[in-house]
């Protein structure tokens, strides 16, 4: 004999609990908004009948108290309703071409459930009454994909609704004053010295970044370039050019779900040599809502899995992995953009002393207002053991875990600048990092001006 699941048994009495609420509450709402189109129809009619017929071959009217002419949703499963109004009959309804059945009248009210794709899509309303007057008004969606600014704001934005391809390039150039290029050892609280003279350990240096992605429907596309070069002759092994690109697939699920799949490949040039080819694979789910304030909120939750192909045949290549609980959130009315990171996992740089585990925590807010001020604000910190290399003295202890060798660095960023139109903005960056350690504690002050526009 079968039995029946509890826990299924009450999903299934709360939604339709929850069903039942919201079709009374969307009743409340244009019950109002009837009566008053009721006592519009009255007078019209007692116009008519006077012989002063100001509504005589005008089409129907069409009003929602549910959708306004763009929104973005939460959830990928609606249920609107519709309100029709004419001094004539009405007797033909479609909603994006399909025929609706009803008793034709004066009045009609029609409630459906729509169930919407990401991206961006157009609910198309079309009513005609006994006399041949039409009449059309359409709806724009924009479901999963408000970060990205997927609903345009342009006035010909249904006109793009059916299109599901999109762009986007980035491009900055700045130019940067790094005071410890080599991470040297150095210390705020006493005077500790490196292998660099402290007075020659400043360089400059350009910072190039340019970024291309694309979407169509389900799928996305990344490629870009990463290049760094100091000014002095010293320091042109730490120059680097990373050249990057990348597949993704994002299937949405129901109830604000999405499974994706990223895969990414990266070659490191430092010095002007090959360094390593990095593959990586992140699998993920992604869990979308709506916050208090009504705020857009993102959850990933994902792996990162890189393998490090080295190009030096002294490093062994090596599988490390990355577990991340990774946030955001978008809060349209005071244009700020809040991301969270947690993130445990190991590294290695292809030589058992590089080899670490590490846990790290990231905090970031960002100004997203559309011109003038912005500014930007972050801290981070990291744990990392080396489970291979021991501190730089046997007496030398950190946080209470012996001789291995242990780094703490702390970062703390902030920005502040000018944004001159939607694709243009310049920025003036400092960023502050202290690595508090066992073997070699340093710090190191980055201040920039980057200028950068989005095509």
């Amino acid at each position: 004999m079968a039995q029946t699941n509890p826990d299924l048994l009450t999903v299934s009495l709360r939604a339709e609990f929850n069903l039942e609420v919201i079709l009374n509450f969307r009743l409340l709402l244009f019950v109002p908004l009837l009566t008053v189109l009721l006592l519009n129809t009255a007078f019209a009619q007692e116009n008519q009948e006077k012989g002063n017929d100001p509504a005589l071959n005008q089409p129907p009217r069409i009003f929602s108290p549910d959708l306004i002419r763009k929104q973005e949703i939460p959830d990928s499963e609606q249920v609107y309703s519709f309100i029709f109004l004419d001094t004539d009959t009405i007797v033909k309804i479609t909603i994006n071409n399909e025929e609706q059945s009803f008793s034709p009248g004066k009045t009609v009210v029609i409630t459906r459930k729509f169930e919407f794709d990401q991206g961006k899509s157009l609910i198309r309303v079309v009513a005609v009454d006994e006399k041949g007057n039409r009449s059309q008004r359409s709806f724009l969606i924009g479901y999963g994909e408000k970060e990205r600014q997927y609903v345009s704001t342009s006035a010909d934005a249904t006109d793009d609704a059916a299109r599901p391809y999109h762009w986007k390039a980035d491009v900055s150039l700045g130019f940067e004053m790094d005071s410890n290029p080599t991470n040297d050892m150095s210390s705020a609280m006493e005077p500790i010295y490196g292998v660099v003279p402290e007075d020659n350990q400043a360089d400059t240096r350009l910072v190039l970044n340019g970024t291309a992605s694309t979407e169509y429907g389900d799928y996305n596309a990344v490629g870009g370039i990463s290049a760094i070069r100091y000014s002095k002759s010293e320091n042109d092994f730490l120059n680097t050019l990373l050249m990057y690109g990348g597949l993704g697939y994002k299937s949405y699920l129901s109830n604000g779900r999405s499974w994706m799949l990223d895969a990414m490949l990266t070659d490191i040039n430092m010095g002007g040599y090959d360094y390593a080819l990095v593959q990586t694979v992140s699998p993920g789910m992604e869990f979308r809502s709506r916050g208090k304030r009504g705020e857009y909120r993102s959850l990933i939750l994902g792996l990162d899995l890189i393998y490090k192909d080295f190009a030096i045949k002294s490093r062994t290549d090596g599988l490390q992995g990355t577990l991340k609980y990774d946030f955001r959130s978008l809060d349209e009315s005071k244009h700020h953009l809040f991301h969270h990171l947690l993130a445990l996992g190991t590294s290695t740089e292809g030589n058992k002393p590089s080899e670490y585990s590490f846990l790290r925590l990231d905090f970031d807010w960002k100004n997203t207002w559309d011109s003038g001020l912005r500014w930007d604000f972050s801290f981070g910190v990291q744990h990392r053991t080396f489970a291979s290399d021991t501190a730089l003295s046997p007496d030398t202890k950190l946080v209470a875990v012996g001789s291995k060798h242990i780094d703490i660095p702390f970062r703390l960023e902030m920005g502040i600048g000018w944004k001159f139109s939607e694709r243009l903005k310049m920025m003036f960056n400092t960023r502050y990092v202290f690595n508090m350690s066992n073997d070699v504690s340093y710090e190191r002050l980055i201040n920039g001006l980057t200028v950068s526009a989005v095509f």
